[in-house]
């Protein structure tokens, strides 16, 4: 140790034997450095040796700077729905023009949008019914109307189906005014059209099914229902990116959204995708033999009372012909090709391939095709019980102990339960609201902010067990979080 009073050099000196001074870049310590500070650094540092070292003022033919190559190789970063750059490769889905990729004109060469695209449509599977339809978003305006009519079709009042008038002016009235129908809200405004003492069953509780992205973009007037469903697959696309959101919406939508419209737009969160396409909602059609009309599914469920099982099996319509004229396979298509082309893991296709030879050798035996097969699959059903919500859960443990912290009791009851969805939330109620290491109070406006200073942390590392369940996670401070990881690898 150097004999020294400043107490700086001490410091210094103490670090230095610690192993703990100038840690490299490498170091997770680097963690708590914006990569927006060593932008600037790096962007002030070519300016001033801009000066002296002409070259890197010197441009190509494309007009890019050498400094400018430079910058771009630090912000570099391929977008994981880019997927591999080899368009040789059979798993790309990029799209892109034949020249040369480089840090610096990545952006010219790679259609960033349409990459993203077929890269979220690979991810999609297929039509329940249609297995050549690709499904439709699960929030798409249509695809909500299936399931809201699927579920009101249903509604008996007095023991007795619903009336279809009735029930068309309850979807009107309600489902497109409120992102959330419970019962209450219904027998209210059953009341409020004079129906008395009257008893409501057929649905389970609450409705499930809304029409929250109708009711989202209802205020856009300039904008036809083709366009809304165009911005909702947009935004379920490109959710993970509000940049390239923006833009694609702008692109597509600039002579009737204004600059605020699309900020607006943006802030609307879509995701998952539903399990049926656009044709068969509304491209197969079917007679109503009752009426004599033409119909689609989606016109068949506001027009009846019949839910979607109903309405393919019923004898008024004849949507299963329908559906299995649209199945037949293209000419010089084998099974086996249809089974390759199907959207599962090899583990489900593997039995189907043995099924397919089982089925081969008794055509062999039988000396003809069996006109019938009947395949049986063993499944473990398990307890069946309702699932319980997380709202539910926390609120069974606040229980006892809500006197406590009457409080964020108090905070967690009007808490709505889409948002505890959130796992920075939930651990934030199951914590008390507090640090799990320390007990440091955490500031909810904070935890949920752009830049919070609070993290989740993984109790046992990930780099150890692959555990990301909610009992291996828990709430704590960025910095202590960085510190305690150090403490591990030494």
């Amino acid at each position: 140790m150097v004999d020294c009073e400043d107490e700086s050099y001490k410091e210094m000196f103490s670090a230095i034997q610690a192993g703990t001074f100038m840690p490299k870049q490498k170091n997770a310590d680097n963690g708590v450095i914006p990569m927006q500070i060593n932008k600037c650094e790096l962007v002030k540092i070519l300016e001033n040796a801009g000066k002296y070292m002409s070259f890197l003022n010197s441009e190509d033919n494309d007009g890019i700077r050498v400094c400018d190559k430079i910058l771009a190789l630090f912000e570099y970063r391929i977008p994981y729905y880019v997927g591999p750059l080899n368009k040789h490769s059979d798993k790309h889905w990029l799209e892109r023009s034949d020249e040369k990729i480089y840090p610096w004109n990545f952006d010219k060469v790679v259609d960033i949008d349409k990459s993203a695209e077929n890269f979220i449509n690979n991810l999609t599977s297929k039509c329940t019914y249609l297995p050549a339809e690709d499904v439709i978003p699960k929030n798409s305006i249509l695809y909500t109307k299936y399931m809201v009519l699927n579920e009101l079709n249903n509604l008996k009042i007095n023991s007795e189906k619903i009336d279809v008038s009735l029930k068309q002016i309850i979807f009107n009235d309600l489902f497109l005014k409120y992102t959330k129908v419970t019962v209450k809200r219904l027998t209210d405004y059953l009341k409020s059209i004079g129906l008395k003492d009257f008893q409501i069953s057929g649905i389970d509780g609450d409705f499930k099914a809304n029409m929250k992205s109708y009711i989202d973009l209802s205020a856009y007037d300039n904008l036809t229902i083709d366009d809304k469903e165009e911005i909702i697959k947009i935004i379920t696309i490109f959710g993970d990116d509000k940049k390239l959101m923006k833009k694609r919406i702008k692109t597509l939508y600039w002579d009737k959204l204004s600059e605020d419209a699309i900020k607006q737009i943006a802030k609307l969160k879509y995701t998952g995708w539903g399990k049926l396409s656009e044709k068969f909602l509304s491209g197969i059609e079917s007679v109503n033999k009752s009426t004599g009309e033409l119909v689609t599914i989606i016109q068949a469920l506001w027009d009846t009372n019949y839910n979607l099982m109903q309405l393919i099996y019923v004898d008024d319509f004849d949507f299963e012909t329908a559906i299995r004229e649209n199945n037949t396979f293209e000419k010089g298509t084998s099974i086996k090709e249809a089974v390759d082309n199907l959207y599962v893991s090899p583990k489900v296709k593997r039995p189907i391939y043995q099924s397919l030879l089982i089925v081969k050798e008794l055509e062999k035996i039988q000396k003809s095709a069996p006109e019938k097969i009947f395949v049986e699959v063993a499944r473990y059903e398990g307890d069946k019980k309702r699932t319980v919500s997380r709202k539910d859960k926390l609120l069974e443990l606040y229980k006892n102990c809500k006197k406590e912290n009457q409080e964020l009791y108090e905070q967690l009851c009007a808490t709505d339960n889409d948002k505890l969805k959130s796992d920075k939330l939930f651990l934030y109620y199951t914590q008390m609201g507090k640090c799990i290491y320390t007990g440091e109070p955490i500031e909810l406006d904070e935890l949920m902010g752009a830049n919070s200073k609070w993290d989740i942390d993984h109790i046992f590392p990930r780099s150890k067990i692959k555990d990301d369940s909610l009992d291996n996670r828990v709430l704590s401070k960025k910095s202590l979080i960085i510190t305690l990881k150090t403490i591990i690898i030494l």
